[in-house]
């Protein structure tokens, strides 16, 4: 196994974890908790029915621009978002894309649901410790130590 494939898996494995905490399908609400509080450190972006999470992702204000959740905020929640500082994304597909020219629900765009602050807690124990769990499982399930992980 490469790198590239290990982090493949266990970026799957992520996004299984984030899918497994929204029970009964409720993932419109399940993980909102985490993102509730204080606005400048984050918060839910896209409001409507998400069927699903992809994972998550950092970046920067700049990387949300263009993004159907993000362009659909207010000004004065666009402004909330810190220019200057790290980004903790969650990546989910919405269940109804509302716009004129909405594609079939097979090839809907992924967009980012919701955002945080990297150093917030939610983000860091997706980030750390689920994915160090993730990695590990990943490895025991190939039979093999991370020092066999070769390099891409």
């Amino acid at each position: 196994m490469n790198k590239d494939e290990l982090n493949d898996r266990t970026a799957d494995r992520i996004a299984d974890c984030l899918n497994a905490r929204c029970p009964d399908g409720k993932y419109d609400d399940s993980l909102d908790g985490w993102f509730q509080g204080d606005n400048t450190r984050g918060f839910r972006m896209y409001l409507g029915e998400i069927t699903h999470f992809d994972g998550y992702t950092f970046g920067s204000k700049e990387d949300l621009l263009g993004d159907p959740a993000y362009e659909d905020l207010t000004s004065e929640q666009q402004a909330l978002i810190p220019e200057d500082k790290s980004l903790f994304f969650l990546i989910g597909y919405p269940k109804n894309d509302p716009r004129p020219g909405s594609r079939s629900r097979d090839d809907r765009p992924e967009i980012y649901t919701h955002w945080l602050v990297e150093d917030a807690r939610f983000a860091q124990k997706v980030a750390c410790d689920w994915w160090d769990a993730c990695e590990g499982a990943v490895l025991e399930e190939a039979g093999i130590d991370y020092d066999d992980v070769v390099e891409c």
